[in-house]
């Protein structure tokens, strides 16, 4: 299983920072940023709340995501899977996030197009090829991952 969305409580709205409060914080240098893809800290409001009710290890990393224009098709470094929560697609159309395989010929060949929505927990496998469609804003994230994400995709 590639995606999944799982049920788990909503972020409260009051703890939520607005995109400009975000863009304002300390920017995350891990990974790299782009011209497509900045990362920034999580305010410690939310670091509590998710060691409350959302169930992590104790060592896991969460960051705001930036995202915008497309992501090329990739494979994350570091992580094989990770846990989103989308707070803005960036788009007033439809945003995929979409999965690939190579053919024998080493072409592309998509094999998975997903509708990601908003303020609904999801897990991405990440070591599988894979993109974001052209977003013509800024997509907004929360994203997490931690040793104990994998076990997630168990149906």
């Amino acid at each position: 299983m590639l995606y999944k969305e799982l049920d788990l409580p909503a972020i409260p709205n009051d703890i939520i920072p607005s995109k400009e409060e975000i863009s304002n914080s300390t920017t995350d240098t891990i990974p790299k940023h782009t011209s497509f893809y900045q990362t920034f800290q999580v305010n410690p409001e939310l670091h509590k709340w998710l060691k409350d009710y959302i169930n992590l290890t104790d060592e896991y990393k969460a960051q705001f995501q930036f995202l915008t224009n497309h992501i090329p098709v990739h494979i994350d470094y570091g992580r094989t899977a990770v846990l989103n929560y989308l707070f803005e697609t960036g788009s007033i159309d439809p945003v995929y996030t979409n999965f690939y395989s190579k053919d024998k010929n080493d072409l592309l060949d998509r094999t998975h197009k997903i509708e990601i929505p908003c303020y609904k927990w999801h897990v991405l496998k990440t070591n599988h090829l894979h993109d974001v469609s052209y977003i013509p804003g800024t997509r907004v994230a929360l994203s997490i991952w931690a040793s104990n994400i994998n076990p997630w995709f168990v149906s």
